[in-house]
């Protein structure tokens, strides 16, 4: 029997009773013929310590969605005169998690280095980006649209994706789609990293809701949540985006 790609999810500091078949991403990797595992934010140490050995039993890095990435964990932390980090994090409605920023860089930066393939979702992106040396708006002025709606329903809105891109390619559409939207923080061409293009923006040519790396066979970032099975429109039109990342770690 050929064996299965096996996929390292990060997630947060959730208890010992996660299970691939109750963890959504899991379940779109499972179904896209790939093995998960999880990796909780609890690893941070020792994955630090010898990330390409951690990442090395592994075929694949997904990124899954969560809080806020640590402004201080930016290669350019932004300055707030005047301001401690707790004002900071309050006035821009943030809610971190730093193990999970150490953890999820440091893989990031080996799976780079390893070529191994990374699949980014909403918190997932932001974080390919900061990696790279990119920068994060700490909470878009015009969110309305982009945040989840206050009875934890998605809100929706169209983007546009580069016809030359990777994405449109793996999703069958150089146009407009729909896609769900739970984030409150994004990016923009000036705070774009290193190596990273723009596969896919907000209906304002603004936001950027999906990039690519452009020197490593596979890396892609989504600021959509494709998981969400209760988002059946948007999760069937991404179903491509796992089976092509699956496919790529089992190369």
């Amino acid at each position: 029997m050929e064996q299965k790609p096996v996929i390292a999810i990060t997630v947060g500091s959730v208890g010992e009773t996660w299970t691939p078949e109750r963890d959504p991403y899991a379940a779109a990797v499972r179904e896209a013929g790939g093995s998960p595992v999880c990796v909780r934010s609890g690893a941070a140490a020792q994955v630090s310590a010898d990330p390409v050995g951690f990442l090395a039993r592994f075929d694949g890095l997904l990124l899954s969605g969560g809080p806020d990435i640590h402004p201080a964990a930016y290669p350019n932390p932004p300055s707030f005169p005047g301001e401690g980090w707790d004002a900071v994090l309050a006035s821009h409605e943030m809610y971190v998690d730093e193990s999970r920023d150490a953890l999820e860089l440091a893989l990031v930066r080996a799976a780079l280095a390893m070529k191994r393939p990374i699949l980014g979702i909403c918190r997932g992106f932001q974080v390919v980006n900061v990696a790279l040396g990119g920068q994060l708006i700490l909470n878009i002025d015009s969110c309305l649209g982009h945040r989840a709606q206050p009875d934890g329903a998605s809100s929706w809105h169209p983007i546009h994706l580069d016809p030359r891109a990777r994405l449109a390619r793996v999703l069958g559409s150089s146009g407009a789609m729909r896609v769900n939207s739970r984030h409150h923080q994004g990016v923009t061409g000036d705070l774009l990293g290193e190596g990273l293009s723009v596969a896919a923006t907000a209906e304002d040519g603004v936001i950027i809701e999906a990039i690519e790396a452009t020197d490593h066979p596979w890396v892609v970032g989504v600021q959509w949540h494709p998981e969400r099975i209760q988002d059946e429109e948007c999760h069937r039109a991404s179903r491509p985006l796992f089976a092509a990342f699956v496919r790529a770690c089992g190369l």
